[in-house]
């Protein structure tokens, strides 16, 4: 059973590392060497993670073109060896290997990242969000207190280039409009409703707020994080929409009143 485990050991190194020491333990043929046999297994395991990214990034790949993202796929196996039993998730850090690739085409990353997080949204838990009437019955001396619980599909990510409208474009078979930077960082808000992924941008306040009640804060402390970029008097009632915004979205699933 040693022998076997270490055969195993050494065709694994084969596989993952061009160790060619395995050969010496493997009987040779005319027909097919021993080395071409074992670079068969090695090939198709780069072949199928090159498959699992183009799966998971298709609007990555369709962006590049064939060429940039096989280079990409290459460097990133290189870097990356599978690590899960769900060769789903085997991607994760491919936009990192985007940005070190291209660090003066920061959308290649960023539309990376972003096809990642629809992903995350799309395969997360599924959870049945609340109405407005389930506030009705809230008295107002416990509105202070209330703590909101948030679709487990909720992400918040921020973008630094037009990544989404290519996104968007590419989704829609458009023709992608020309990458840039943006001035200014934007936030934006990606979820899952039923079967069908959401995204959309947010405002600075939106996102600070759902920031503060995503992290436990309650819903006054919410309104005090309004009050940063609103008057005292107009911050409870920018909540107030937010919450029902966001309400109206599906996206809340949960609240209780707790000092």
């Amino acid at each position: 059973m040693n022998d076997l485990a270490e055969l195993q050991r050494s065709f694994q190194r084969a596989v993952l590392d061009g160790d060619d020491a395995v050969l010496a333990r493997i009987a040779d043929s005319t027909r097919v060497p021993a080395r071409t046999r074992v670079g068969i297994y090695a090939d198709a395991y780069r072949v199928r993670l090159r498959q699992a990214l183009a799966s998971t990034y298709p609007r990555s790949k369709q962006f590049l073109g064939e060429d940039a993202f096989d280079a990409a796929t290459n460097a990133y196996i290189d870097a990356h060896r599978s690590q899960y039993k769900s060769i789903r998730w085997y991607g994760e850090a491919f936009a990192q290997t985007l940005a070190r690739i291209w660090p003066q085409r920061p959308w290649c990353a960023e539309l990376a990242e972003w096809e990642w997080t629809i992903a995350l949204a799309f395969d997360a838990a599924d959870a049945s969000p609340i109405d407005t009437a389930a506030l009705a019955a809230v008295d107002n001396a416990d509105w202070p207190q209330l703590r909101f619980g948030f679709h487990p599909s909720m992400h918040r990510i921020c973008m630094r280039t037009n990544a989404p409208a290519i996104f968007k474009a590419l989704t829609e078979e458009r023709a992608p409009p020309t990458p840039q930077q943006l001035e200014q960082p934007s936030p934006w808000l990606i979820w899952r409703r039923e079967l069908m992924t959401q995204y959309r941008s947010m405002a600075v306040d939106e996102c600070d707020a759902l920031h503060a009640l995503a992290a436990g804060e309650t819903f006054a402390g919410m309104c005090t994080a309004l009050a940063q970029q609103h008057t005292e008097e107009h911050a409870p009632l920018r909540a107030a929409t937010l919450l029902r915004t966001w309400i109206d979205e599906g996206l809340v699933i949960g609240f209780e009143a707790r000092t």
